[in-house]
């Protein structure tokens, strides 16, 4: 009975163990959509900024992750430049706000590219000269933020033509059609091992 009692309470301790470990949440980190009240759409109407969309940033990354926000910018179809900000020094974010922002300057052909993240805000100057454009959000509901898998957003794209369509592309995925437009302008994030950013 008594080597009963000892297999059974050895039994219990190793399954209460197991069971522990199990539960130790694992760090991920989710974004979605931010909706604006209508006070924040009225503040946010004054800044002159024509386009802009708000995302939420939620959950965690560990000590060798780290988060690149990029901005990147095809013309005709190919890889033009862009931009690109990493080297988050906090590693949990609890709601944190993600922006992604336009504005043509009046006497310019130049548009004012902006973007806000946990790490800051960065901005940056292109020349837009079309006659013609479409923005939209490319991510329409919420996603955990897997290892170097790019979550697309938000697009801009612009046109000579007489026509500009929207974006075509799966929540947070590429749109492929920007490889058939004269520009576009994606932003989007990576969750990347803080050793293979550059």
């Amino acid at each position: 009975m008594k080597k009963t009692f000892i297999w059974f309470t050895l039994f219990f301790m190793i399954s209460i163990f197991t069971a522990c470990e199990e539960k130790q949440p694992e760090k991920s980190i989710t974004i979605e959509p931010y909706e604006l009240s209508e006070e924040e759409k009225t503040l946010v109407s004054k800044t002159g900024i024509s386009f802009i969309e708000y995302f939420k940033l939620h959950g965690k990354i560990s000590e060798t992750e780290d988060l690149v926000f990029e901005v990147e910018i095809y013309k005709n179809g190919k890889p033009d430049g862009g931009s690109k900000t990493f080297g988050l020094i906090d590693r949990d974010f609890d709601h944190e706000i993600v922006s992604f922002g336009m504005m043509d300057y009046p006497t310019s052909e130049e548009t004012m590219i902006t973007w806000g993240s946990p790490g800051g805000i960065g901005s940056t100057s292109y020349v837009t000269d079309v006659s013609g454009s479409t923005y939209g959000n490319l991510l329409t509901e919420k996603v955990t933020l897997e290892k170097d898998q790019p979550v697309y957003l938000v697009g801009w794209k612009g046109t000579n033509n007489h026509t500009v369509t929207g974006f075509h592309a799966d929540n947070g995925q590429f749109p492929e059609d920007v490889l058939d437009s004269e520009l576009a302008i994606l932003y989007k994030v990576t969750l990347k091992d803080r050793d293979d950013v550059e």
